[in-house]
């Protein structure tokens, strides 16, 4: 018996490595809808349907169209929202930043919330900096090999206070926890994971340079071949084929992330969906009770991708750590894996799950339902 036990542990342990290492493949996504593009004329590369694509952690896209200039906003629904005009953009730092501030070619940062431009900051020849944190400018200088910062003491009246690496380290030590931001091993962490080509160099050696496509909620990074944790290791390998051998045949256009960690591939204004099922340290099963609808992200107003049938076996990953009243009942939403692996958000109602199990998920304090004002 004991011999058994051990055996089903160790099969048990196996199955979860092979989850973690399985590739991701191009039938592993999900055709979930469309957007619409007035003019297409307007693609970077009309012929191949280019466009740089960014999602902010309020669950909207921004499709960058023609010369990095105009940039069209969409809702969480995939409904045109607003439009942009942002002077030759630069969306690196967009990428890595939550709070969304981004920069040009020219010195000039825009700040984005929930995708609305609420400010231009022109900082050209004051100062030179990869990416701003809320309120701090950190650049990595490969070749001093080191750290040079700035805090913004006012936004209006451009007021910066220029530090060198040993101030920037102080600073942070005393301020960067609000802004996910941290120190080891003389690298700055943001969300416990290097961000940029020093901090790599300096914790992990050179196994990962640190060119991450984007950096989600937990902190896992990614890059166009898989998703590495703070270690370096790697998660979930993906080994997505973009085109075919014909230069002309193209398959996909684009790939982007969510803050959630949510993979997206484009042909042109058709949207491929992967959930992210990677990265958590707890999992547990339960079956449905109900019908529902599966939504792209948690809350009552999101995008509809599929359905959960009363008696499914459902893989639940997280919860959001707002509640939302529905039909009465004032619950959490979860993030689950249906039997047929698409991965999105239920109401708390439509399962039940035990307390000892609920008390283990992975929590997530949601910007979309903070916005909507719910606890």
């Amino acid at each position: 018996m004991k011999v058994c036990r051990i055996l089903i542990a160790f099969a048990y342990l196996l199955l979860c490595l092979m989850n973690v290492q399985g590739q991701k493949l191009n039938e592993d996504l999900r055709k979930i809808g469309s957007f619409q593009l007035k003019d297409k004329t307007k693609l970077q590369d009309e012929r191949l349907g280019y466009m740089p694509i960014f999602f902010d952690k309020w669950n909207n896209m921004y499709v960058c169209l023609a010369d990095m200039v105009e940039v069209m906003v969409y809702n969480p629904r995939f409904q045109n929202k607003n439009y942009l005009k942002l002077d030759d953009v630069y969306w690196g730092s967009g990428v890595i930043n939550n709070n969304f501030s981004t920069m040009n070619y020219h010195g000039k940062i825009f700040q984005i919330k929930n995708g609305d431009l609420i400010n231009i900051i022109d900082i050209s020849g004051k100062l030179n900096q990869n990416a701003f944190f809320g309120n701090i400018g950190i650049s990595d200088d490969l070749d001093k090999k080191e750290y040079t910062g700035s805090v913004a003491l006012d936004w209006e009246t451009k007021q910066f206070k220029k530090m060198n690496q040993a101030e920037l380290f102080e600073y942070i030590k005393k301020n960067g926890k609000a802004l996910s931001l941290s120190i080891e091993k003389d690298a700055i962490l943001y969300k416990g994971i290097t961000w940029d080509r020093l901090g790599s160099k300096r914790k992990w050696g050179e196994t990962q340079n640190s060119g991450w496509l984007a950096i989600d909620k937990d902190g896992l990074g990614y890059d166009i071949s898989g998703v590495y944790n703070h270690k370096a290791e790697l998660l979930q390998e993906i080994k997505i084929n973009m085109s075919t051998d014909n230069p002309y045949s193209i398959i996909y256009t684009n790939c982007a992330h969510d803050f959630e960690g949510n993979i997206y591939y484009f042909k042109t204004n058709t949207i491929f969906y992967m959930g992210r099922d990677w990265g958590y340290s707890f999992l547990t099963e339960t079956k449905a009770i109900s019908d529902s609808e599966l939504l792209l992200h948690a809350g009552s107003e999101e995008f509809k991708i599929g359905v959960i049938k009363s008696g499914d076996t459902i893989s639940v990953q997280e919860k959001t750590l707002q509640k939302e009243t529905i039909q009465g009942s004032s619950l959490p939403w979860y993030k689950v894996k249906t039997p047929d692996g698409l991965v999105g958000w239920v109401h708390g109602s439509v399962f039940m799950i035990k307390q000892e199990d609920d008390r283990q998920l992975l929590v997530y304090d949601s910007p979309a339902l903070q916005l909507r004002g719910l606890k």
